[in-house]
């Protein structure tokens, strides 16, 4: 990985440096001794800029790598409205759960594989699973935020995870679901 051999070759920098220092204190005047300080000069500034090179190359990466992370996460907003408030004056869970399969399916279209595309190919997804943790639920009037994700694809079942977060983004809730693919002509699990 990049921070093994970034580890690596600051350790080899250091040595070469320490290597370095040892010699030119020696107060030799040899020309060998020149030579072998010239040329471990020269692969101690090597080492120092692939050193430099990694650095960046493994930034570029990290930043890349989050970059993805954060497009693999759609954010979705809502507002909760009063025909959507329980007694409480909270969302409803069968609200919830339907905005939550709503997020699902945006999701799933804006990266090619929601009902969208599959319909012409004669499958869709169907819910297999759904399990809900809130710790609170938004009350009317109020923004809130489904966060979702794909977390693992299987042959035959598709996990995909939640995140409810409240108007200034602090998580209230999370879920998890199992989707299967089905073909829709002999309503079998399809790869």
């Amino acid at each position: 990985s990049y921070v093994t051999i970034m580890v690596l070759l600051g350790l080899i920098s250091a040595i070469f440096s320490l290597f370095l220092y040892i010699l030119y204190n020696l107060d030799c005047k040899g020309k060998l001794f020149s030579r072998i300080i010239l040329a471990l000069a020269s692969v101690n500034r090597f080492f120092t800029l692939t050193l430099q090179h990694c650095s960046k190359l493994f930034n570029l990466k990290l930043k890349e790598l989050l970059t993805r992370m954060k497009s693999l996460i759609g954010k979705y907003p809502f507002e909760v409205e009063t025909f959507q408030v329980d007694y409480t004056g909270g969302l409803s869970f069968g609200f919830l759960a339907n905005k939550m399969l709503i997020t699902a399916g945006n999701h799933a279209n804006e990266r090619g594989f929601g009902k969208e595309r599959l319909s012409a190919d004669g499958k869709t997804w169907v819910l297999s699973r759904l399990v809900i943790e809130m710790d609170e639920y938004p009350n009317e009037g109020e923004k809130y935020y489904v966060e979702t994700w794909v977390e693992g694809v299987n042959r035959l079942f598709t996990s995909r995870n939640f995140r409810v977060l409240d108007k200034d983004n602090n998580i209230i809730g999370h879920a998890r679901s199992t989707w299967a693919l089905i073909d829709m002509e002999t309503r079998q699990p399809a790869d």
